[in-house]
This record gives structure tokens, C-alpha cells and sequence, in this order.
């Protein structure tokens, strides 16, 4: 299937939207479709192969001589495809960019959804929009790391799967299935210190960036809250940490630091506490929507609560009264915004500016920068908290952060 996927996307991309010849591009849509496909983008959608046949040749008529360019790896998790592009003139310099994403079916596409990025006003895509929808409509949870859409018994395409443990500390194992990995990327899942274990759900997103930045992940299984309390998570993703650099092959100088939300915190504290022990620091650390202030001290929870379909005050004061446990919100191993990041290695931020939490990544930022720390900060316009992650809902956001994360490990 994932040779498949491949092969259709560039096949949609270069066989059909950038085809001028109007009998093989008819052959190629013959071939690579469903009968029924529907392809939707920013002016609707179209059903059926010649619909969709007559929206290209419109769309070629409008790309004065432009053409689509292949700017990253096909990648896929249950049968979707993601392939971001480039727009502009044969060898110069490309005037927009996007993402396609497929829904494969029977070895045909049977959806095409594309997404061309525009200025910052430009609308979410539908998909993000109908999943904000979702979110809103559903019935409150207290767990700010559930994620819809997911089916956590998938089957994760194009990497390998086992069990493992990094010091006694149980984690999951995910490599490509094709060539060698170049880099290793340790994860640590979001869940509020009190969800996401086993972290089945975090898979598909740990899938996307193996398969995106060609990388062993090991996605760490800690210990939660109510029934192991801080620092029993800090202390299970140090303990991982310690063992990875230290008794596995792993080169620390091809290794990254990865969490999201609670996860994000632990990777500044880790980091912190291995340049402490004089441990070999990561060549890279990335934060997706960190949860850094158990203080709950941000202006952006209350500026930012009409905007966040996702997470309130509420569910995160329930996740800080189970993992402190009476403990101090203020240390930095649970509070990385106290934290004293000298001697970090780069750093990437990405936040979503629809969440609570926008606060905790900019003053993350801040703290860093002023430490001399090279920090990347990314505020997406219609980003949600950690919407990387639902990647396998098929958001072409999510897709696109991912190969932002993905060039990030690469640089």
C-alpha cells in the first residue's frame, strides 16, 4: 500500500495538473482514480473523473506556464497520503505552495483534497474547520490530550512497529520499513501527565515524522498521574533519555528531543537535567503547544478561551491537581518557563494562535532566547492545540507541520 500511495500522488501531481497534453492526462486519470472521485479545494468540490478532469485543464489555463513541483516525501498512516508542492516557473523560484491529501481505496484515489497556502487571513481547510466543529460540538472531557478521529488499533503504514525499553522504561519503536534511518527522535507524548498511556493514539503522528524525517522514534510509555504523581513522568523520560545516550547506538549528535503539550515540558526538562549530569546534550529539540506553566499563569487562558476548541482552565487545573499532588507548580521540571536552558541545543516552537496555551510557548521562547539559545518559533494563524498530532484525521495542517518539524530535524 505505501509503494501505492506513492505512486498515485506523484502520478496526481505530475501526470495530471501538470500534463498539457489532454489524451494522456485523460489516460492518467483513467488510471489513478475512482470513478466516483471527488477532489475539493479552496473554490468546492467536483465529483467524477471528468469533472475532475475539466478542473484541471481550467486550472492549467490559469497557471500561466507555472508548474507543480514534488517539495517533499509522500507520506501516509491508514490509507491517507500527504505530498506537500510547489508552484512556480520551470526552475525558478515557486510563487505558492500546499499540500495534496488522498484517501486511497482499492489501490485508487477516491478523495483529493488540496490546500495552496495564501496569506495569513486565507480560512482554515475545511478539514481543520470541520474538525474544530467536532471539537466544539462534543460532549466536555477532562483530558485536553483525547484525540478524535484517531483509531488507535490502526495499522501505521510504512514503518515497523515493536516494544521496547530505554532503561526499563517501556516504550514504542518506529523506523521506516524502506532504507536505513539517519537520525533518532525521542517522543514524548502530551495527555496532561494523566492520559496517552499506552500512547496508541500519539502513533500515527510519530509514524508521520519517521517517515518524514527518515528517523527511529521511540515513543515513551511514562508513568501517569493520579496513580505516579510528579516526578514520576520527568523521572521515567530522564531515566529513557539517560539510557538512550548512553547504552544504545544512537549518536546523540543525530538525535532529537521531541514532545507535545506535557510532552513538551518534559523535553525542556530533560534537556536541562542531562546538561546537568554532563550527559551528551540532542542536536535538536522540538515543542509542539508546550504545556510549560502548571502555575497556569498565562494571560493567553483567558484572552485566548473563545478561540480553544480544545482545552479549558478547567481540565487543566484537574491534569495539575493530579500530577503535583501538592508538589511545587513553580519547578522547572514541571514548569519549564523557570527553567535555565543555557547551553541548549537549536530549539523548534510551533504553537496554534486558537489555543490557551499560546503564553507557555511564547514565554518558552523568550526564556530561551534570552539564554542565547537559537529558538525557531512558528505561530500558526489556525493552529489548535498540538493539531500536529491529529494527523491522521487527514488535516492538511497537520501535514504541514509535520514537514516543518520534519526539515527542522533534517537542517
Amino acid at each position: 500500500m505505501t509503494e501505492t500511495i506513492s505512486r498515485l500522488m506523484e502520478a496526481n501531481l505530475l501526470g495530471v495538473f501538470n500534463e498539457r497534453d489532454a489524451g494522456r492526462r485523460a489516460a492518467v486519470i483513467n488510471t489513478i482514480y475512482s470513478p466516483d472521485v471527488r477532489w475539493t479545494d479552496d473554490e468546492g468540490s467536483t465529483v467524477g473523473r471528468e469533472a475532475l478532469d475539466a478542473k484541471a485543464t481550467a486550472l492549467q489555463s490559469q497557471m500561466q506556464g507555472l508548474v507543480f513541483t514534488k517539495a517533499g516525501p509522500v507520506y501516509q498512516t491508514r490509507g491517507l497520503g500527504y505530498m506537500a508542492f510547489e508552484l512556480g516557473p520551470p526552475g525558478g523560484e515557486p510563487v505558492a505552495c500546499g499540500f495534496d491529501v488522498a484517501v486511497v481505496r482499492n489501490e485508487l484515489i477516491s478523495e483529493l483534497y488540496t490546500v495552496i497556502t495564501g496569506p495569513r487571513g486565507d480560512d482554515p481547510s475545511q478539514l481543520l474547520q470541520a474538525f474544530i466543529d467536532y471539537l466544539r460540538a462534543r460532549p466536555t472531557v477532562v483530558d485536553s490530550g483525547s484525540a478524535a478521529f484517531v483509531d488507535s488499533s490502526s495499522e501505521l503504514e510504512g514503518v515497523s512497529r515493536r516494544s521496547t525499553e530505554l532503561g526499563g522504561v517501556p516504550a514504542i519503536t518506529l523506523q521506516p520499513q524502506v532504507g536505513s534511518p539517519e537520525r533518532t527522535v525521542l517522543y514524548f507524548h502530551g495527555g496532561g501527565y494523566v492520559t496517552g498511556s499506552p500512547p496508541d493514539r500519539y502513533l500515527p503522528f510519530a509514524t508521520a515524522v519517521a517517515l518524514a524525517a527518515n528517523a527511529r522514534v521511540f515513543v515513551v510509555d511514562y508513568r501517569l498521574a493520579p496513580q505516579a504523581p510528579f516526578p514520576g513522568a520527568f523521572d521515567d523520560c530522564l531515566r529513557a533519555y539517560q539510557w538512550l545516550v548512553t547504552h544504545s547506538d544512537s549518536n546523540p549528535q543525530m538525535l532529537a528531543v521531541l514532545g507535545d503539550s506535557a510532552g513538551g515540558n518534559l523535553a525542556v526538562a530533560v534537556t536541562a537535567a542531562a546538561r546537568d549530569q554532563r550527559l551528551a546534550l540532542p542536536e535538536r529539540i522540538a515543542l509542539l503547544s508546550p504545556l510549560a506553566d502548571l502555575t497556569l499563569g498565562g494571560a493567553s487562558i483567558e484572552q485566548r478561551k473563545h478561540l480553544d476548541p480544545l482545552v479549558t482552565r478547567e481540565m487543566l487545573e484537574s491534569s495539575v491537581v493530579d500530577y503535583l499532588a501538592g508538589a511545587d507548580p513553580r519547578d522547572p521540571r514541571c514548569s519549564a518557563i523557570f527553567a535555565d536552558m543555557q547551553g541548549f541545543p537549536p530549539m523548534l516552537i510551533q504553537v496554534g494562535e486558537n489555543e490557551i496555551l499560546y503564553d507557555d510557548a511564547t514565554r518558552i521562547r523568550d526564556a530561551a532566547t534570552a539564554a542565547g539559545v537559537e529558538v525557531s518559533f512558528e505561530s500558526w494563524r489556525h493552529g489548535i492545540h498540538v493539531w500536529p498530532v491529529f494527523i491522521s484525521a487527514g488535516l492538511p495542517e497537520s501535514a504541514a507541520a509535520v514537514e516543518r518539524l520534519a526539515a527542522f530535524f533534517k537542517a
